[in-house]
């Protein structure tokens, strides 16, 4: 019975040990790259040609304090949206003129948030994070009208402004030795706008 209990027992180590990843403690930098998409509100003219993705990345330091917590800040750049739209309208007098608006959404900022972990296998974990993001707007809208064919208009609007929203992830971390590899999907709100971005990174532990 007792080399029973023996050999169970040495299935179960076996079993439950590699699912312990190697984490470590301590400060830690990194960044990653990946693709921003931009689920834009309708203020911005629902236009016809709409540019909703851009290239996106981060740069992060951090402190992990044990195998599932750490504490998390950084900044990050969404890229931009471009959009344009060629309207043609007609007046009560029976006169047609063109207009054509265009324009550019940039959102930038800090972040600060808590990331909890979790070992599924070794050297894989799984985590979630969430925390506050302190953004910046730059969003400029132009327009030109060709109803005075002599003499056309041309007008320029700024929308920028500044603001904190909520912003959560999640994704999957490979360790190997100090480095830590990341695959993760966060999204990130500006007032009224959803950005989503998917990265890869890397973090490294001193």
């Amino acid at each position: 019975m007792w080399e029973r209990i023996k050999i169970i027992s040495s299935l179960c180590l076996f079993v439950i040990l590699p699912i312990k990843a190697e984490n470590h403690t301590g400060f830690y930098i990194g960044g990653g790259a990946g693709q921003a998409t931009y689920d834009i509100s309708e203020r911005y003219f629902g236009s016809e040609g709409v540019d909703d993705s851009d290239k996106a990345f981060k740069l992060i330091a951090g402190y992990q304090f044990n195998d599932y917590l750490s504490l998390e800040g950084g900044y990050v750049d969404l890229g931009k949206l471009s959009y344009f739209s060629d309207v043609t309208l007609t007046n009560p007098e029976g006169e047609s003129f063109d207009i054509h608006m265009d324009g550019i959404v940039e959102i930038n900022g800090l972040i600060i948030n808590i990331v909890g972990s979790y070992p599924i296998a070794e050297q894989f974990s799984i985590y979630t994070k969430v925390g506050m993001f302190s953004w910046e707007r730059e969003a400029v809208h132009n327009s030109s009208s060709t109803h005075f064919e002599e003499r056309p208009t041309y007008y320029s609007v700024d929308r920028s402004g500044d603001g904190s929203d909520v912003f959560y992830g999640l994704g999957l971390s490979y360790n190997w030795n100090s480095f830590y590899f990341r695959v993760e999907y966060e999204k990130f709100k500006s007032d009224d706008d959803d950005i989503g971005t998917f990265s890869l990174g890397a973090v490294y532990h001193f």
